[in-house]
Formats: C-alpha cells, sequence, structure tokens
C-alpha cells in the first residue's frame, strides 16, 4: 500500500476515535483519497452534497441536533471559501463543527496553478484553531498531536469549528483501491471538560440580595439539601425564631423592598435540566425566553408582543438581570433594559461575555442550571420565611411574586391581534399564522431571517 493511503487511514482512525462519526461530503478530486478512506473503514455516516455552502450548514445542522461536532469535507479551491457563511454561524452559535478540506501541495501555492488559495488559516478568528499538514511528510505521532488538539479546541471554553487543511502531493490516488490500514496504536481521545465555578448558595445570596435577605440564620434549617455548619437543626431554629425576628422588630421600621429580578434566557441550545429549572422559577420571577433559546416552553407567554409599540411603565424596570445564553432578538426589550440599566449578572461557563444591553454585566463562571437551582431555593426559602407570624407582624414586604404579577398583567393587557400591525406586516404575519395552523406534529420550520423569526415567535410561543 502506498504511504499516503496508509497515512489518511491513520487520520480518519483519530476521528473515529474521538467520535467524528459524521460527516457531509461535497464530491472533489483532490479530496477523493480523504473520501475514500472514510468510505473503506465502513463505519462513518456519509452524507453527500454536491453545493459546498449546503453541505458545511447540514453538517453545522448535525453538530448542533446531536451537540457534538460533525465533519464537512471539501476538495481544494473556492470549494473551501464556500464554507464561510456556516463557520460563522458556528462561531456566534456556539457550535462545535469540524472543517476538513484538501489542499495543493504548498510549493503551488502563487504560482498561478488550477485551485490553489491560501488555505491555511482561511477563517481567520471564526476558528478556534487551525492544523494544517501533508501526511506525506508526517509521523503518526504529530499527526496524532495536531488532530487531538485541534479537535479539544472545538469543545474547550467556546465552543466553534476548527478546521483540518490537508496538502496532498502527487500521486494523490496512490493505493486508494488497497483494503483499509487498520492501525494497532490508535490511542484514546480523552475530552478535557472545562472546569467552572462551583456554587456556593450564600455567594448566590450575597450577590443578588446583600444584606436584605433575612434572616440569615435559617438559610441551612429549612432546606436540608444546602451546604450545613456544625450547628444542629435545633439550634438553628433557635436563632431564627428569638434572635433574626427580634432583630428585625427592633431595627427594621421602613418595609423591606425585595429587589425586582427579571431572568433572560437568550440564544442557547436545548437542555432538559434547565429547562426543569426555569419550570420552577416562572412561578417566582419573570422569565424572557428569546425565541432562540430552546426554552420558549417556559417564562411569560408572548411577552415580546405584550411589549410591540408600548411604553413600558417604569414600576416594570429590573433591579436585577440574570442572563444566560447569547443573542436576543427582542428590540423592545433590549431597549427597555438599555434605558432602565439594571443590575446585570451573566451567568455561563464560557469565558466570553457580550454587553447588548450596555450594562456592564458581572460574569459568574458556573453552570446554568447550578446557579439557578440555588437562586430557586434561596426565593422558597425566602419566602417561607417572611410568611411566618413573626415577620409579618414586625415589617411589610415586597415579594417577588408580585412583580410576576406586574409584568402578567402588562402582557396580558395586549391581545395578540395582527391588526394591530401596519401594512405589510399585517398580512405577513396572518400568512405565518396560517403556515404554522397548516403544519402537523412532524413538520420541522425552517425561519431564515430576523422577521420570520419574530412572526414565529408570536405564533409559536409555548410549543
Amino acid at each position: 500500500m502506498g504511504m499516503l493511503s496508509a497515512k489518511l487511514d491513520f487520520m480518519v482512525q483519530l476521528f473515529w476515535e474521538a467520535g467524528i462519526s459524521n460527516w457531509v461530503i461535497s464530491p472533489g478530486s483532490r479530496n477523493a483519497p480523504i473520501v475514500a478512506s472514510l468510505i473503506k473503514h465502513g463505519q462513518f455516516n456519509l452524507i453527500s452534497s454536491p453545493d459546498e455552502r449546503s453541505g458545511a450548514f447540514i453538517a453545522l445542522g448535525m453538530s448542533q441536533m446531536n451537540q457534538y461536532p460533525a465533519g464537512f469535507i471539501c476538495t481544494s479551491g473556492s470549494a473551501l471559501v464556500n464554507a464561510f457563511p456556516a463557520v460563522v454561524e458556528a462561531y456566534y452559535q456556539r457550535i462545535p463543527l469540524v472543517i476538513l478540506s484538501a489542499d495543493r501541495p504548498e510549493e503551488l501555492i502563487d504560482q498561478w496553478d488550477g485551485q490553489t488559495l491560501r488555505q491555511p488559516r482561511i477563517f481567520g478568528d471564526y476558528v478556534r484553531t487551525s492544523f494544517h499538514c501533508n501526511p506525506r511528510k508526517e509521523t503518526t505521532e504529530h499527526l496524532t498531536e495536531g488532530i487531538y488538539q485541534c479537535l479539544q479546541q472545538a469543545f474547550n471554553q467556546i465552543p466553534a469549528a476548527v478546521h483540518f487543511n490537508i496538502a496532498l502531493s502527487e500521486p494523490i490516488y496512490e493505493g486508494i483501491d488497497s483494503a483499509f490500514s487498520k492501525s494497532n496504536s490508535i490511542p484514546p481521545f480523552v475530552y478535557q471538560t472545562p472546569k467552572p465555578d462551583k456554587v456556593d448558595i450564600n455567594d448566590v445570596k450575597q450577590l443578588i440580595w446583600g444584606n436584605n435577605y433575612l434572616p440569615t440564620a435559617s438559610t441551612e434549617r429549612t432546606n436540608p439539601n444546602l451546604v450545613k455548619d456544625n450547628s444542629s437543626d435545633q439550634d438553628h431554629g433557635k436563632n431564627y425564631s428569638s434572635t433574626a425576628s427580634s432583630e428585625i422588630k427592633k431595627h427594621q421600621t421602613q418595609p423591606i423592598q425585595q429587589p425586582k429580578i427579571a431572568i433572560l434566557v437568550g440564544q442557547n441550545p436545548p437542555s432538559p435540566l434547565l429547562k426543569s429549572v426555569l419550570a420552577e422559577l416562572q412561578n417566582y420571577l419573570p422569565i424572557f425566553t428569546d425565541v432562540c433559546s430552546s426554552q420558549t416552553q417556559v417564562g411569560l407567554n408572548l411577552w415580546d408582543w405584550g411589549m410591540l409599540k408600548r411604553d413600558i411603565p417604569k414600576s416594570l424596570a429590573p433591579d436585577l438581570l440574570i442572563s444566560l445564553g447569547t443573542v436576543t432578538l427582542s428590540k423592545p426589550l433590549k431597549q427597555f433594559l438599555k434605558k432602565s440599566q439594571p443590575k446585570h449578572i451573566h451567568i455561563g461557563i464560557h469565558r466570553e461575555v457580550g454587553d447588548p444591553f450596555e450594562t456592564r454585566p458581572e460574569h459568574c463562571k458556573v453552570y446554568e442550571a447550578d446557579f439557578l437551582q440555588a437562586l430557586l431555593e434561596l426565593l422558597v426559602l425566602n419566602q417561607e420565611n417572611w410568611e411566618t407570624e413573626e415577620f409579618n407582624s414586625a415589617v411589610s414586604i415586597f415579594f417577588p411574586t408580585q412583580y410576576l404579577h406586574d409584568w402578567k398583567q402588562f402582557i396580558e393587557s395586549q391581545s395578540l391581534d395582527s391588526n394591530k400591525l401596519p401594512q405589510p406586516f399585517a398580512k405577513e404575519l396572518q400568512f405565518m399564522q396560517k403556515l404554522f395552523q397548516s403544519a402537523t406534529e412532524n413538520c420541522i420550520i425552517h425561519l431564515g431571517n430576523s422577521m420570520s423569526v419574530r412572526y414565529g415567535r408570536f405564533i409559536v410561543t409555548g410549543k
């Protein structure tokens, strides 16, 4: 068997070991030897797409659906440039994706040879990293190190595309008809997961309530799932009834105003765990789930429509905004938050945080569901404490649920009616309503730009 074919077979096994089992192939001459190795391996799921732009987006969709990178393979030259839109989309949606391009040998670049581009690093900062190699010249150790390190970057911190550029020199079909060369020395691929900070419930309490979360002595007593100190439950109960209550009665003369907390879920991948926590939190706080959040089944219903072409009362401005995910499409909400300027905490393990509302968010590098679970437990505990007879007789209190009620009342006062829109928007919304009404449960509808997505937000809320 020729050396090139054997090296390509080795590379293919590295991708299989790393779990990159789904590939979309745009056919060409220069990438044919790579495709041949994938076929001879016999276990990959291979899909053909004659159009490179479409093929790259198909791979992106597979990565998004599986929450694990799929691969896209194309030939050399301008074919690779057609993958750029999908690479950019992967970058901003934080989707891991593998782009593998065949290339002419280095000595032919910029020598007026056909279908030659400066392919290494062609995607610039829109990929996490690139790996360029000529398999004929590389050792198996260097190929292993380069491929595995590059794949790690597709997952680590913020997922995005990675680019493998494989320079193939003549004869490129050397050994292509030979049987697959299986290696017995493929090292295991070890995925190194990000290590976010641990959630300390007392830190969450201080971050949100500061010194207004009372009584602090009863936190561990009420919820056995929270971190406990060395005191007994009985001791906490004594502190709660005799110390905290009496201190409030002695010093508290003004009503305690609990912070008005709102949660915003921006563009995010699906997460059943996050959904379950949000489903509980929606009973306490207003939750705004963006149409791209994958969480539209929870939170305030039709909130985007309720804000449309209306002045939002200042009383609905949050004291604290807790955000997760990335992009938010709603223009009325963005304008409202820019104007109200709440304290802003962004939750997420990724290192990059945008500032779409000009609020200079504080970043908590923890898992979203963990932080929100701690918040939920504190909300439940806080309300249980304030509802006791001792505290009701001592002070008045603004419960978070009142803020939720006020938001619901405001949104529900504007019913969904396409006639409220000027033409041609009213007719467009009516068309979208008919389209969605005719769709069955098995239908998958792709919305292609921001306006159609906003119409979809009005129609498919809660589904």
